[in-house]
């Protein structure tokens, strides 16, 4: 046990490497994946900040973050965070969580260091640094803060953007601001090209948020229909490159931007934002109640927490009076008779939702990945879409009767249609041609950790996480004639880290961000994943083998290992091993195949014509007899 410890956050060491030098006996803690891998750059010795945590703690960390994402508001007048009888709190909260997990994650961190440690100086850099201050007192440890240049922020305040320049993977994060100003800018460039396509005295379909690309099929299908078309892209534009302009004006939808509707209601709109704003104000200027319950062993976190939290909360529900306001002149303007969707957890799908819902206008969820079985989950249901928690759509449209069995077993008994997946007719219907490959090619498709849950989001299964991909690149490096192509995860923190590794690993090894992923596996002999992502199953509808790395224990619970439709590696020793098997071993991909063409004929209905299905579901939606 030191006599001094360091707690980082940011490792930004410029001050702190001189106060090194002060102290006798010393350790330095990385309290985040971040610091960690600044630290082992600088090849400064270190150990990981929560490698005193129990299961116990873990657990108690995933219950206060879930306790206060949805019941931070609780001692608040309902209708204080309300219009038109909406309520605003509840839009962000798929965000929110993964804010308070880290939060917690990070207190039970430091008071398990210092209770297990027992320093008599604490330094730190630290978003917490009034908490630390606080805690040593109790213990009368010396304690000397650094302010943290980290901040507490939501996952989509930063936006990702990535693309390949010729041969050269270009990545880069911006704001939630400027990428809202870029979208107006292509907004402008779009209209001007696409011509209005709607037709008075027929009622539309809305569809959210739907990839041109990825659904095309979809959207040649329902354009097919005797409706209007409406698509509301929110988060990503409709139209980003040439060929998604070529989807949307093939198929004659109609791309509405809300922000063209702000201008008719905007006394609304500033009414009751002064109105939400003003009442939001006065209830986070309760520093009783809040510093209450921001509580952890008798310290408050709220002191640390209380401008970001208050900068969070007027952002969006700012955010959500402008677009609920809009929402409401859309829903008046055209006659809609239905709503499609694919991701019911972000706040402006669950704001349409809300729209919808007070004009009794049904709406429809497609099942757009494999939903993971593990217990685990539960707790999480409400965050991540699972079946032991009631959605805000009306149907789900499942990919096939073992997803419907799998929601049944957990006493979901609303509105369930199994229609196939939209996404993925262009996968059946690609036509698999022998590969020509001089040399064999793998693909490696990069996730991210778990961070729903605190068992699997410590700084350890990171570090893993890095090592199984090292791993990975070492063993194709090993092998003559092996080419390896990586696809990261356009995740924006981790994506970025990604590549950092990758160039680390070999700065030759290809990298792809944009090209056509049907094209991409097909032209691969192996494809190699994490945690069984939904990249393993694109690949064995293709006839690519797939190896999924379990780096996450719950992973192994799951029908596509245990049928064998995939090969899961649990260590990193086995990698290699595996690979060669996988290519090599005739006999066993030819079973490791053919167990997966059973499991996709199981899980997936309506191969290549589940479009179609959807057209049929939303062609006669009002008189469908599940909504009776």
């Amino acid at each position: 046990m030191a006599k001094t410890i360091f707690l980082l956050e940011n490792a930004e060491l410029e001050d702190i490497q001189s106060q090194l030098k002060l102290f006798d006996d010393v350790k330095i803690f990385s309290m985040t994946i971040h610091a960690h891998r600044i630290l082992t750059t600088k090849k400064i010795s270190h150990e990981y900040g929560d490698k005193y945590l129990t299961t116990s703690d873990k657990t108690k960390i995933n219950e206060l973050a879930i306790s206060s994402t949805t019941n931070w508001q609780k001692n608040t007048p309902q209708e204080y965070f309300k219009i038109n009888n909406i309520d605003l709190t509840k839009f962000f909260e798929f965000e929110l969580l993964p804010y308070f997990l880290s939060l917690y994650r990070l207190a039970f961190s430091i008071i398990t260091l210092i209770e297990q440690e027992k320093p008599k100086t604490v330094i730190c850099e630290s978003i917490l640094n009034n908490f630390i201050l606080t805690l040593c007192e109790r213990y009368n440890i010396q304690c000397i803060t650094h302010q943290s240049k980290q901040q507490l922020t939501l996952h989509y305040d930063r936006i990702n953007i990535k693309f390949n320049f010729w041969k050269i993977p270009i990545s880069f994060i911006i704001s939630r601001t400027f990428f809202n100003k870029i979208k107006k800018i292509l907004k402008t460039l779009t209209k001007i090209c696409l011509a209005a396509k709607y037709t008075p005295n027929r009622d539309c379909i809305l569809l959210l948020d739907f990839d041109p690309i990825a659904y095309e099929y979809l959207y040649s299908e329902l354009s097919k229909l005797n409706k209007n078309i409406l698509i509301l892209n929110q988060r990503r534009p409709a139209i980003w490159n040439l060929q998604s302009f070529r989807i949307i004006q093939k198929s004659k939808v109609n791309v509405i931007h809300l922000d063209d509707l702000t201008k008719y209601v905007r006394s609304e709109i500033d009414n009751h934002a002064h109105t939400v704003i003003k009442q939001l104000e006065t209830i986070l200027e309760n520093e009783k109640s809040f510093t209450e319950f921001y509580n952890l062993n008798s310290i408050s976190l709220w002191p640390d927490i209380k401008n970001s939290f208050i900068n969070i909360c007027k952002q969006r529900m700012n955010e959500s009076v402008v677009r609920l306001c809009s929402l409401q002149y859309l829903f008046k303007k055209y006659d809609i008779s239905a709503v499609l969707e694919w991701a019911e957890l972000s706040q402006e799908e669950k704001e349409v939702l809300a729209i919808s819902k007070q004009n009794n206008i049904p709406a429809v969820q497609l099942q757009h990945a494999m939903y993971p079985t593990s217990e685990i989950w539960k707790p999480f249901g409400r965050f991540l879409l699972l079946f032991n928690y009631l959605f805000e759509s009306d149907i789900q449209a499942v990919w096939g009767k073992s997803t419907e069995n799998h929601a049944r077993s957990l006493g979901f008994n609303k509105n369930l249609i199994i229609t196939g997946s939209p996404r993925h007719d262009k996968f059946f219907l690609k036509q698999n041609k022998p590969k020509i490959n001089k040399h064999k090619k793998i693909l490696l498709a990069t996730t991210t950790i778990s961070d729903y849950d605190t068992n699997y989001s410590t700084i350890d299964y990171y570090v893993k996480y890095d090592l199984f991909v090292k791993e990975v690149c070492d063993s194709i490096k090993s092998i003559k004639d092996i080419e390896l192509i990586v696809k990261p995860h356009p995740a924006s923190d981790f994506l970025n880290n990604m590549l950092d590794l990758i160039h680390e690993i070999d700065p030759q090894i290809k990298i792809s961000h944009t090209q056509n992923l049907i094209d991409l596996i097909s032209d691969c002999d192996l494809v190699i994943t994490f945690n069984n992502s939904t990249i393993a199953l694109e690949s064995v509808i293709l006839g690519v083998p797939a190896i999924t790395l379990q780096v996450e224990e719950w992973a192994t619970d799951m029908a596509i290992v245990n049928e064998g439709a995939i090969l899961a590696i649990t260590e990193q020793s086995e990698i290699r091993d595996g690979i060669l098997k996988v290519l090599n071993d005739a006999n066993f991909r030819s079973k490791m195949l053919e167990n997966a063409r059973k499991f996709v004929d199981n899980y997936m209905y309506y191969q290549g014509i589940a479009s179609s299905q959807v057209g049929k579901l939303l062609s006669n939606i009002k008189t469908n007899e599940l909504l009776k």
